[in-house]
């Protein structure tokens, strides 16, 4: 009989060994979870922050800054799929608008271009056109960085559209059919 009730404690007390660890399990998932959360609420942040310091414009002042600019830039982000898709979509209009720009004729060369995905930058180093066009691979931060000297059009999926405008940046932001429609390509003259 002591045996039995032996054999019964130990089970007992493996049973509340394994609950502290079921509980660890679900604590680590919920941490990796929040940690993940943080981390695109930063690349976010990193992406659409660096410009807001300044107060919105009207899009006369940027297309202005953007016009007169000796190079300017187009960023484009997005998760993989769709989403990226219909941006990449919308930077095809705008780039084909700007460089068939009569008026002001810009050379593709003087366009910088940017695609970001959650973990991963993108960009043609010698503009488009160039030589050197070869795709560039760095960090989103740094192909933001790179952006910060020059008028640049943001284009992002998001579930809300919208457009926000600055002296020298312009955020487009909407879901895949707005960024399909593409508004701001016939915009840009």
């Amino acid at each position: 009989m002591a045996k039995k009730e032996e054999t019964g404690k130990a089970k007992a007390q493996k049973n509340e060994a394994k609950a502290p660890k079921e509980k660890r399990s679900s604590r680590t998932t919920a941490v990796f979870v929040f940690i993940i959360i943080i981390i695109f609420a930063i690349a976010g942040g990193v992406v659409y922050g660096y410009n807001n310091s300044g107060s919105q414009s009207s899009f006369s002042t940027f297309q202005s800054n953007f016009n007169s600019a000796p190079k300017v830039g187009i960023v484009v982000t997005g998760n993989d799929g769709p989403q990226l898709g219909a941006g990449i979509g919308c930077s095809t209009q705008l780039i084909q608008q700007i460089v068939s720009n009569k008026q002001y004729h810009r050379n593709a060369t003087s366009i910088y271009y940017y695609i970001i995905n959650q973990t991963t930058c993108l960009y043609t180093a010698g503009g488009l056109g160039s030589y050197y066009s070869n795709a560039t691979k760095a960090t989103p931060k740094q192909c933001v960085n790179l952006t910060k000297n020059s008028p640049t059009i943001f284009i992002n999926y998001s579930s809300g559209n919208s457009t926000r405008t600055y002296p020298t940046a312009l955020y487009v932001q909407g879901d895949v059919q707005f960024l399909q429609q593409c508004a701001i390509a016939s915009e840009i003259t």
